[in-house]
């Protein structure tokens, strides 16, 4: 049985692709990055179609990862359209279809647990969780199976939230934002096998989280924050960046993601809850706090 992975060159779709071939199994990576089997962009219909001969399923990993971007149009484009270009292809071939969404699709949450049901109506508060929730909708359209993970980290993660690690770790001393704020997290390999097993056997929609803490306690193991960020003053900055002009927005990092970081953390949580995976598939993530050093690895 071959699988195509999409996004095979990438953090988690790698990890994805290591954990079929040591399960003996048949694996088909497309990215657009060297090293795989099929270089092309999940835009391209003709590639998506070639790609999906003679595999028996298909795991659709690939996205734009990033707060803060600097061509929104060209992440509505890889992840909305880019879903349903090989969701459409795999249907047309009969292919069943794994969708890694995450759970900022369903929006922020209170304090209290949530699970798969949660669906919070706001307006998505930046343009990755914009995209990702409409991606959502077109997996359910399609009738895909689908994974949530939440925040992911481990050794290499490339991410803004594997640099941040790191450069706390470096770093003289502690700063920490929003340190009441609630965050579900999942190591990369816990969340690599929990996809699999939603491929594998799942029916419906699975939350891949190993548990909830707050941002502060979880930073704190890092290194112990001797400086917090006022939430008024985020908030402020927040507010001031959005207000930047466009063309100049364009221009800054760094107010880009002050836009969409404060924005995305401002009066809310993300606590998600992986039960529904450890019940039906036997998922067992690692616990949180044998783990946290990987993080800034």
């Amino acid at each position: 049985m071959t699988t195509l992975v999409t996004g095979a060159a990438g953090f988690l779709g790698g990890h994805i692709v290591r954990s079929l071939v040591a399960r003996g199994e048949p694996v088909r990576g497309l990215d657009l990055r060297p090293g795989v089997d099929v270089v092309a962009d999940i835009t391209d219909e003709g590639a998506v179609r070639a790609a999906l001969r003679d595999v028996s399923r298909v795991i659709h990993v690939a996205a734009i990862y990033e707060l803060g971007t600097r061509d929104p149009a060209r992440m509505e484009r890889v992840n909305v359209h880019g879903t349903e270009v090989v969701l459409a292809a795999a249907r047309a071939a009969d292919i069943p279809a794994t969708h890694v969404s995450t759970v900022a699709a369903l929006g922020p949450t209170g304090t209290a647990l949530v699970d798969e049901t949660h669906w919070n109506d706001e307006p998505s508060r930046s343009a990755y969780a914009a995209t990702k929730r409409k991606a959502h909708l077109v997996a359910r359209k399609y009738g895909a199976r689908i994974a949530l993970p939440a925040t992911i980290f481990g050794p290499g993660d490339p991410s803004m939230f594997g640099r941040a690690h790191r450069m706390l770790r470096r770093a003289p001393f502690g700063i920490v934002a929003r340190p009441d704020m609630r965050l579900c997290f999942v190591h990369v390999e816990d969340c690599a096998d929990g996809v699999l097993r939603v491929a594998d056997r799942g029916e419906g929609e699975y939350v891949l989280s190993a548990g909830v803490l707050r941002l502060g306690e979880w930073l704190a193991r890092f290194k112990s924050p001797a400086l917090a960020v006022p939430d008024p003053l985020l908030d402020l900055g927040a507010r001031l960046a959005a207000r930047v002009p466009a063309r100049l927005r364009e221009r800054s990092a760094l107010v880009r993601l002050l836009h969409e970081a404060g924005a995305m953390s401002a009066g809310v949580h993300w606590a998600y809850d992986g039960g529904r995976a450890r019940r039906e598939l036997g998922w067992s993530p690692r616990a949180l706090e044998g783990c946290i050093a990987d993080a800034a690895a």
